[in-house]
């Protein structure tokens, strides 16, 4: 129930801020719908900073959870925490 892509944006040193330096733009169905998505980052350097905008227009958005993972598929980070996910 929102409008727009969605767009990741990270840096992979201190003196880049964000929104400045990488960018992912990907695309979003906005069906009320829960969909399952994997975005690349284009980097093998590790990352500083991340930032997750999951639509780029007004309306609501739910997110379930986040992964990151590595290029190998090694889960680096997940939120919220894998104690906190409900099975």
């Amino acid at each position: 129930r929102a409008s727009g892509e969605g767009e990741v944006y990270f840096t992979i040193d201190a003196e880049t801020t964000l929104p400045h330096g990488g960018h992912v733009a990907f695309p979003v169905a906005h069906d009320g719908q829960w969909h399952d998505l994997a975005i690349k980052l284009d980097t093998i350097k590790p990352l500083f900073a991340l930032r997750f905008d999951p639509c780029s227009g007004p309306g609501v958005v739910r997110v379930e959870s986040l992964r990151l993972t590595g290029a190998g598929g090694k889960l680096l980070q997940q939120w919220p925490e894998p104690a906190a996910v409900p099975r």
